[in-house]
């Protein structure tokens, strides 16, 4: 056995110790008298630390940073999906494997987002929502909708009446 040096993983946390081969063990984070904002703190910070522990593959190297803003995000969206986080044994490496598994020369972000979820999170789906700016700050037609819906519910509503109508509604 080599007297190779032990480098720190992740300070004094328990979420993540480092092992002379590299790997990460990690140990579940009691959330029992946490706040669903605590929960999903505590769900990012681990993800953070293990992050900073690891030493990554080729693939792992090109994908672990948008692959771990990613979970983070939906850490934020749900606190269900951070709880899960928190109360795995798995880790960011063994995600970012399960990730990379048969990629051979690309994978798309979306299918790298449903495997990292996947792995924390069995049953979990990821969907994307792409919207157009084209520099006039209207992503798309709904939005433009929803926006003039939003600004006419800030007025009050006038209704319009033509003179048509307005015969049509008078009892001769």
């Amino acid at each position: 056995m080599s007297n190779k040096k032990k480098t720190a993983g992740s300070g004094n946390s328990t979420a993540a110790k480092k092992k002379s081969s590299n790997s990460i063990i990690a140990e579940p984070i009691d959330i029992v008298n946490m706040s669903g904002a605590q929960i999903v703190e505590a769900a990012i910070n681990r993800l953070q630390k293990e992050d900073n522990a690891v030493k990554y593959d080729r693939y792992g190297q090109i994908m672990h940073s948008d692959v771990l803003n990613a979970l983070c995000c939906f850490c934020e969206q749900n606190v269900e999906f951070a709880q899960a986080i928190c109360q795995t044994d798995k880790t960011l490496e063994g995600c970012m494997k399960a990730v990379s598994r048969g990629v051979g020369t690309g994978i798309s972000d979306l299918e790298a987002y449903k495997r990292a979820v996947q792995f924390y999170f069995a049953g979990a789906t990821v969907s994307f929502k792409m919207l157009i700016d084209v520099g006039d700050g209207v992503l798309n037609d709904a939005a433009a909708q929803t926006q003039q819906n939003e600004k006419s519910a800030a007025k009050p509503q006038q209704i319009e009446v033509g003179m048509d109508s307005l015969l049509d509604l008078m009892d001769w």
